[in-house]
């Protein structure tokens, strides 16, 4: 398996709040519970503005020059639309995995889709682009609502080929990373966690060639396809494992290393 640089075209970095970004940080300290940093969250979200425009209008700058890093610095930014990373370009965080994101990383607080499972992915790769170091906040799905979960389409997707997803976490989304409606050969995944309520991975759609590295995924479910019978696997963990790999339209996986 030839495994896809996980990096951009060009080393230059783009700092979103050069763009007009504008997130908020949210103080965490040890002696902070969850309830009064949800608390927090929302009345930061209320106040916060949307920082689509400023961070598209980052990537494709990027795009227009070769290539590069769009770097969002720590905190929340509150996004109403859709983005889309041009061919060439990562968009890159601080880190932050929790399930419940509290820390200093960064973390995009997505709104794009609620009620349409079938609508447009918030984030879309396409060929040789990838995100890294990001979290994904979905803060109109909350515990209060609970049984009844609010769909959503697909957290992140990809275009084609030569995509990576490096260290992103995924909190309380309803769909997390579609690598099956366009072929997208030589995919590339390194530890996704979180939790998704409906599929966390769907991979196919033809592609060659595909890697999947220390998934981490709770209350989700993961589809593959393989001599076109759909298999499902539920709570989808591989916490010690070197991966997944898929070849061709019959999604065959070789996993080396072991499912707990």
């Amino acid at each position: 398996m030839k495994v896809t640089e996980t990096k951009p075209l060009r080393m230059a970095l783009y700092n979103v709040l050069d763009f007009g970004a504008e997130p908020f940080v949210v103080p965490f300290t040890a002696s902070s519970t969850s309830m009064w940093l949800q608390i927090d969250i929302r009345s930061g979200l209320e106040m916060a503005k949307d920082n689509t425009e400023a961070i598209q209008k980052a990537l494709d700058k990027a795009a227009s020059e070769g290539g590069g890093i769009v770097y969002l610095p720590g905190g929340r930014y509150k996004v109403l639309g859709n983005l889309t990373v041009p061919t060439g370009v990562e968009l890159r965080g601080a880190s932050d995995f929790a399930t419940i994101p509290r820390g200093h990383g960064s973390i995009l607080e997505v709104y794009a889709g609620r009620g349409q499972a079938q609508g447009e992915a918030f984030l879309k790769l396409s060929a040789g682009s990838g995100v890294r170091g990001l979290s994904f906040d979905y803060p109109e799905q909350v515990s209060s609502a609970l049984p009844t979960v609010t769909e959503y389409p697909y957290c992140i997707q990809a275009l084609g080929k030569d995509v990576y997803v490096v260290n992103v976490g995924l909190r309380a989304a309803y769909n997390g990373l579609d690598l099956f409606t366009y072929k997208c050969d030589n995919h590339y995944v390194d530890y996704l966690a979180g939790h998704v309520f409906m599929n966390a991975i769907r991979i196919g759609g033809g592609s060659e060639v595909g890697g999947l590295q220390y998934a981490v995924q709770y209350d989700s479910v993961c589809l593959w396809r393989r001599n076109k019978v759909w298999f499902m696997a539920q709570q989808c963990k591989s916490r010690s494992g070197q991966g997944l790999l898929a070849e061709s339209d019959r999604i065959t996986f070789h996993h080396r290393g072991r499912l707990p």
